[in-house]
């Protein structure tokens, strides 16, 4: 685990391309409802403020967001990356993903239409559950993003391998 944590933290460049993309991704894909907010100001005398956003809220959209990002999760999870070594961590990583999906499909099941509020503690966790798809987004593209060694690195270690082997090899005789 320790190298998959030297290998996250090691290269500037990914985590900038995975903050670009998770920050751009995650503006346009939720400016419908931040257009509630808005429309609220605009029609102020209409509804209460924050009415039409709030009950978007409360209706379970942040599920819906949740979960329109957890195909691209499950893509990234099970993405080979052919960089470096198998990324091991991909598969808690897909757990932390599928386990909250589990809820939102629960969610959807009782409240097929969104149309009754949720509870006070279901509209938090769908909050927590939309921070929790961003954060394995971005970690999930960052070790896509992250740039292999150099070939003539590698393959110096891999001779260096080899003959240690054969020398064992020649040791035991």
């Amino acid at each position: 685990m320790r190298y998959w944590f030297q290998v996250f933290t090691s290269d500037p460049k990914a985590h900038r391309a995975a903050a670009e993309e998770v920050f751009f991704v995650c503006a346009i894909s939720l400016t419908p409802l931040l257009l509630l907010a808005l429309i609220d100001q605009i029609h102020a005398d209409k509804f209460a403020v924050g009415g039409l956003f709030w009950s978007a809220i409360s209706s379970g959209q942040l599920y819906l967001y949740s979960f329109s990002l957890f195909g691209t999760l499950f893509w990234l999870c099970q993405k080979e990356h052919d960089n470096f070594a198998r990324f091991r961590p991909r598969v808690y990583l897909m757990f932390l993903a599928f386990a909250p999906c589990v809820l939102i499909l629960g969610v959807y099941l009782l409240n097929p239409t969104m149309a009754n509020p949720l509870s006070t503690r279901l509209i938090g966790i769908s909050f927590w559950t939309y921070l929790l798809y961003i954060c394995l987004y971005y970690i999930l593209l960052v070790f896509d993003n992250f740039e292999p060694p150099p070939l003539e690195e590698r393959l110096q270690s891999e001779a260096k391998a080899l003959i240690a082997g054969f020398s064992d090899l020649g040791a035991d005789r």
